[in-house]
């Protein structure tokens, strides 16, 4: 839809769980950045692992392609209190297409859930999508998201989570591999389509003592560990 807001439902709501929100917004106009979005009216902060009105940023980046889609991704744990759903809002009319994806409290560790963060563009058009590097110093589980500005199909490094299109505009998709001890990777994804520009990013949610598959996504659940 082309739009400005729009409301998001949360993956799961019990105090202590973590939601992971992944946003690709398309801009309407060519070579225009649809803006950092707000989270119930807060901007989120463009600087990994900063926090602005209780959502930590994973990365945000814009692909200054006609038009250039912009991926941001961040996350918050569950307090007492908090909405079933968020406000998601931007600058610039654009297309959206956007995952949620949640982990169960006590699968993860609550005082640094995310131990690394990377998020990158690719303004070269292609049908590989290189994610950023990482190495971790501690068990954790990988987590993948791809975005682009067109229709098809990807695939996804680890077992694929959830996917949502808003058809030949946005696109986008997250995926997780099982918790291991320290390691370094550099994951590619690749999409079915004809060949286009995007953004993707990676990170480590820090295990609580082994595996932690999500326990449920928007739209579709994912079995609980």
């Amino acid at each position: 839809n082309v739009t400005t807001s729009y409301s998001q439902a949360l993956a799961s709501t019990p105090t202590g769980d973590i939601n992971i929100i992944a946003i690709n917004v398309s801009p309407q106009a060519n070579l225009t950045d649809p803006g950092i979005p707000t989270i119930d009216g807060t901007a989120v902060d463009a600087t990994p692992g900063n926090t602005a009105g209780g959502w930590t940023t994973i990365g945000t980046a814009w692909d200054s392609g006609s038009p250039g889609p912009r991926l941001t991704v961040v996350y918050r744990v569950r307090q007492a209190g908090d909405p079933s759903s968020v406000t998601i809002a931007w600058a610039n009319v654009g297309n959206y297409a956007t995952v949620v994806e949640a982990f169960q409290a006590g699968t993860f560790d609550t005082s640094t859930p995310v131990e690394q963060g990377a998020i990158q563009n690719q303004a070269a058009s292609s049908t590989s999508f290189p994610l950023p590097s990482m190495t971790t110093t501690v068990r954790g589980s990988a987590l993948y998201f791809a975005s682009n500005r067109t229709s098809g199909t990807w695939t996804m490094p680890g077992t694929t989570i959830n996917t949502a299109s808003n058809p030949s505009t946005a696109n986008i998709a997250t995926a997780y591999d099982t918790a291991t001890n320290a390691h370094t990777e550099a994951p590619t994804a690749t999409f079915s389509a004809a060949p286009s520009a995007g953004n993707t990013a990676l990170a480590a949610l820090t295990a609580c003592g082994g595996a932690a598959p999500p326990a449920t996504g928007v739209p579709g659940a994912v079995p609980q560990c």
